[in-house]
C-alpha cells in the first residue's frame, strides 16, 4: 500500500503544565504538587505527530520563534519523521505557549498565548500545497 503525503496546517506550542488540587481564587496563591513540566502541544502539531506515527508521510505547515522552544519542537518534529520544511522560523514572535493548570479531579484550565502561530500567512500554507500532498 502506498504511504500518502498528509499536509498538515496548524499551531505549534510548548505547553507548560502544572498540577495542582484546586484553581486559585481571585488574589489568591496556592502550591501546585508534584513536578511541573513542558510536553509539546498545539491542535496542528498534536495532528501532526498522531499522523506520523500511523505510519504518514507528514509535512507541517506551522511557525515557530526562533528560542528555545521552537528549536526543541523542530527537533521532536524531526525525531517523529515529520518533514520540517514548511515550519518556519520567526524571528519577530515567540513560539506559542500554553498554560496548563489540571486539578487533581482531572479538569484543567488552559491559557494560550498563540506567538508565531499568529503570523503563519497565506504565503506559508501556499508554499506547503507546492509539495502536492495527497491530502491537508
Amino acid at each position: 500500500m502506498e504511504t500518502k503525503r498528509i499536509l498538515v496546517v496548524g499551531s505549534a506550542n510548548m505547553d507548560f503544565i502544572m498540577n495542582c488540587d484546586r484553581l486559585p481564587s481571585v488574589g489568591e496563591t496556592i502550591l501546585s504538587y508534584e513536578s511541573y513540566g513542558y510536553a509539546a502541544g498545539g491542535k496542528g502539531a498534536n495532528c501532526a505527530v498522531a499522523a506520523a506515527l500511523l505510519g504518514a508521510d507528514v509535512l507541517f505547515c506551522s511557525r515557530v520563534g526562533n528560542d528555545n522552544h521552537g528549536q526543541r519542537l523542530r527537533k521532536l518534529y524531526t525525531d517523529c519523521n515529520i518533514d520540517p520544511r514548511f515550519i518556519t522560523i520567526d524571528t519577530t514572535a515567540q513560539t506559542g505557549l500554553a498554560v496548563v493548570m489540571v486539578e487533581k479531579s482531572g479538569n484543567n484550565r488552559i491559557i494560550v498565548y498563540p506567538g508565531a502561530n499568529f503570523k503563519l500567512c497565506e504565503r506559508d500554507v501556499d508554499d506547503a500545497i507546492d509539495a502536492i500532498p495527497d491530502a491537508i
